[in-house]
């Protein structure tokens, strides 16, 4: 693989959320220097952190004169990177290449975990965490080009669910500012670990859609995006059958980014759609309310919530299957999405099971689309799922 130069420095991979330019190499000094004037004439720049090479191969350095040991851990695959020390106190290791997309990069010094100052962060793993993010030249969509972009914004409310303030981050699409039109609404949510940040800043949600409505690809659309891992003030944080977020969305999220935005308001201008535990969110709550959403996106997705009773029985929200002509006329899109090396990858075919059971497979029911994508369960993915999701909603 070569990945272009002008794939390789476009901003979309210096778009972080702790800034926009590129990271600064660091400064190494020679030992024995005292004076600040000296250190800093005699200092060599240095790239650290994870450095993409146009081959697609990695290198992992850091500056770190006293360790003993130092590892980089690339998840979710679990690939352990042992540096060696080059003699002058930086370590160092090639990855070659094996993937695309982003990947979390814990980086540990003699056993202790630490955020590498010069590699790029974000939110992931239920903490700010490292990563590389390797170009894949077929996947322009996720770069900044010269089109009309969106606003992406951030929304306080207040939540009787959570009895505290809560944040969305909202996409408005190129033109809502100056404009007087009425848009249909997606509600976007994040998988277990991640935050309401996730779909921006690991996904570049944005730019996909600033890209695919300029190539007259999707519609317009709002976009928002929930924290998902809210839990009610008696609830363990990871509930996961918890019925607190259903309620922060549907009674106090909704209400006022609807009341807000110029939406069109209703059921075939929403959609909800959700990747790992937001799939399960996705299920259970756009399953329940056919009133409410006519569109259901489930990327690296699960039919059913996890964490307790699985059976069929325990999952009400699934009854609606029973009723396979009701189900096609409340639901345009029926979306089911899974990476072919996904560690889920046997959930996912378990709901292939169910929906044979009730003729809503694919082959029965022409509103669900079942996807396959080459990877496992990350961005590289849910960046893809997202892409085709958009186009047929709305």
């Amino acid at each position: 693989m070569k990945i272009p130069a002008e794939v390789m420095q476009n901003r979309a991979f210096t778009c972080l959320p702790t800034q926009f330019s590129e990271l600064r190499p660091e400064m190494l000094v020679p030992e024995g220097i005292t004076d600040f004037r000296e250190r800093m004439r005699k200092a060599t720049a240095l790239p650290t952190g994870a450095i993409v090479q146009e081959n697609g191969d990695v290198i992992f350095r850091i500056i770190a004169k006293e360790a003993h040991k130092v590892t980089v851990l690339m998840q979710p695959e679990g690939i352990e990177i042992d540096l060696a020390d080059r003699g002058d106190g930086v370590w160092e290791a090639l990855f070659p290449y094996q993937f695309s997309g982003p990947k979390a990069t814990e980086w540990r010094v003699d056993g202790a975990y630490i955020l590498h100052p010069q590699a790029p962060i974000y939110y992931s793993y239920g903490h700010p965490v490292n990563f590389v993010d390797i170009p894949d030249p077929e996947m322009d969509y996720i770069l900044i080009k010269n089109v009309p972009h969106g606003t992406v914004c951030h929304e306080y409310f207040w939540s009787k669910a959570t009895e505290n303030f809560e944040t969305s981050i909202v996409y408005v699409p190129p033109g809502y500012e100056t404009g007087t039109e009425t848009y249909p609404i997606l509600y976007l949510q994040h998988g277990a670990g991640e935050g309401e940040t996730s779909w921006v800043w690991n996904a570049k949600a944005n730019f996909i859609l600033d890209n695919l409505i300029a190539a007259g690809k999707c519609k317009p659309m709002i976009v928002v995006m929930n924290n998902g891992m809210i839990r009610g003030k008696r609830e363990s944080p990871m509930t996961m059958k918890s019925d607190t977020f259903a309620q922060m969305l549907l009674e106090d999220c909704m209400p006022f980014i609807e009341a807000k935005y110029r939406v069109k308001g209703d059921k075939w201008s929403r959609a909800m759609a959700g990747l790992s535990m937001g799939s399960m969110q996705t299920s259970a709550i756009g399953m329940t309310h056919p009133e409410l959403f006519g569109y259901l996106g489930l990327f690296s997705g699960f039919m059913r919530t996890m964490g307790g009773d699985e059976s069929l029985e325990a999952q009400p929200h699934l009854k609606c299957l029973t009723d396979i002509d009701s189900f096609r006329a409340n639901y345009k899109v029926f979306f089911r999405a899974m990476g072919e090396s996904d560690a889920f990858w046997e959930t996912f075919v378990q709901d292939d099971a169910i929906c044979e059971r009730f003729g809503a497979d694919p082959a029965h029911l022409d509103t669900h689309i079942r996807k396959t994508y080459q990877g496992v369960h990350d961005w590289y993915v849910w960046r893809q799922c997202l892409h085709d999701f958009v186009q047929l909603i709305f």
